[in-house]
């Protein structure tokens, strides 16, 4: 058996490596599964007849794993693919190296005919039936009741006077909310009222999306805020996720 990475080969069977596979769910906001975060974890030890030949060894394991992006897999020595395969395109950002070739061992032979080593690798794969959606929240405020409005009068002498200067004000209601769209920018609601927005204060902002380390983006977020003017304290409920 041989693991690969990029134009590197390990050759497990003579090396006395091994290479523990975990496989994680990633989920939304919502706990709905829209992926999952594949670990290799691969320890063992390089083997060489004298420190000259380890040092090579070394130097091969560490510039291999000095740089993400590459395809990885486990073969058999025939060089016929396992299921335990990741091709970098297949993945969600690209192969991770979350921890470059290390030596945790320094007692016995290691340097002498053996070198102990561990490195890990992540990788994040999207469920093929993952809505854009993953996040949404919106929220409706009211403030005023439309009754009457006084104002207090200071005069210089004598006591305070309260003032009616109006039997009716106006009630503003604002709609406001967010959304995250894993591979491109969710969809603004409509305005929960048909008439009473002031246009001129309707607010739409989107954030610049999450860069991944191969180039690609994922995790865009784009918020909204309308403002309405209108005679009573009422308005429809918040719309429901991706409503």
């Amino acid at each position: 058996m041989k693991l690969k990475y990029g134009s590197y080969t390990l050759t497990i069977s003579t090396g006395g490596a091994a290479v523990a596979i975990s496989s994680q769910p990633r989920r939304d906001s919502t706990g709905r599964l829209i992926g999952r975060t594949e670990r290799w974890t691969i320890s063992g030890w390089l083997v060489g007849a004298d420190a000259a030949a380890l040092t090579t060894a070394i130097n091969a394991l560490k510039a291999a794993f000095a740089a993400d992006g590459q395809d990885l897999g486990l073969y058999t020595d025939a060089d016929v693919a396992t299921s335990h395969v990741i091709t970098n395109a297949s993945t969600l950002g690209g192969v991770r190296v979350t921890e470059m070739p290390s030596f945790p061992e320094g007692k016995g032979a290691e340097y002498a005919n053996q070198r102990s080593f561990q490195v890990t690798l992540e990788a994040d794969f999207q469920d093929a039936g993952a809505a854009n959606l993953i996040s949404f929240s919106e929220h409706v405020s009211i403030t005023g009741t439309g009754g009457p409005r006084f104002v207090v009068q200071v005069p210089l002498e004598g006591p305070i006077v309260s003032q009616v200067v109006s039997t009716a004000t106006p009630v503003i209601v604002t709609q406001s909310g967010s959304a995250i769209g894993l591979t491109s920018c969710p969809t603004v609601p409509p305005p929960l009222l048909s008439s009473g927005e002031h246009f001129d204060r309707r607010r739409v902002e989107q954030k610049n999306p999450q860069r991944l380390a191969d180039g690609s983006y994922r995790n865009t977020e784009i918020s909204w805020a309308y403002e309405f003017e209108v005679a009573t304290p009422s308005a429809p409920p918040p719309h429901n996720w991706g409503s």
